[in-house]
């Protein structure tokens, strides 16, 4: 069995976030003996860029199943678009200028300025897409949950509560439609104090690495008891 992990940072490690402590190290441990598991990790990932990878993805790696760990990048509120912000970082003075005001009046500018990296009905084509693509080459698709939001990105971004729910309802509704999608939730019942890193309310902690490790061994366990199930009946 092939298994591709595709994830934003939530699945790398950070600076209070050590290596062993994230769910993509965990999984590699724990599978990679007996499975053949293959990463493709990227800070800022959205599901643009997922789309603009899928031949790569669910082509050429040919995986078994692949499991998704993407929506935040796309779906909080920003005040400069990708463009301006590659504008910005070559002009130092002017950049931290910018960086500084904003970090000031963000709530503010996201509440009269709804900018979104990927807005909602191309993020419905995109999960839509996804999933398409996967169904035809008979590939399982597991979409993470997206996490959050902590207390620190409600202070700082507004409307994020609400538009976090409606990106994971739309993950949820197309999964609905496909037998070969699964909506892997480790937050449930759980606390986001418990699971998120507190200085900026959506990277997860070491807890809430292993919640989502915790979760992705139960689908796993799921997947492989159905196929075997399945070759005995056959």
């Amino acid at each position: 069995m092939r298994i591709l992990i595709v994830t934003d940072s939530l699945g790398m490690p950070r600076g209070n976030v050590d290596i062993e402590n994230t769910w993509t190290r965990s999984f590699i441990k724990e599978y990679g003996g007996c499975f053949e598991v293959f990463t493709f990790l990227k800070s800022g990932l959205t599901s643009n860029d997922v789309i603009s990878e899928a031949d790569q993805l669910l082509g050429l790696f040919k995986p078994d199943i692949v499991i998704f760990q993407i929506g935040i990048v796309d779906c909080v509120r920003r005040v400069l678009s990708p463009n301006v912000v590659k504008i910005l970082s070559r002009i130092p003075i002017i950049s931290k200028y910018t960086r500084e005001m904003i970090r000031k009046k963000h709530y503010f500018l996201t509440k009269i300025h709804e900018l979104k990296y990927v807005g909602t009905e191309q993020f419905v084509a995109n999960i839509e897409k996804i999933s398409y693509i996967a169904h035809k080459r008979g590939i399982v698709v597991a979409f993470i949950k997206i996490a959050g939001p902590g207390n620190a990105l409600i202070e700082s971004t507004y409307g994020v509560e609400e538009d976090i729910d409606l990106y994971n309802q739309i993950i949820n509704m197309e999964v609905r439609k496909h037998s070969n999608t699964i909506f892997v939730d480790p937050y449930e019942g759980q606390n986001l104090r418990d699971y998120l890193l507190e200085e900026d309310g959506y990277h997860l902690n070491a807890k809430g690495n292993e919640l989502v490790f915790n979760s992705l061994v139960s689908m796993l366990d799921e997947i492989r008891k159905h196929d075997a199930s399945s070759n005995f009946e056959k």
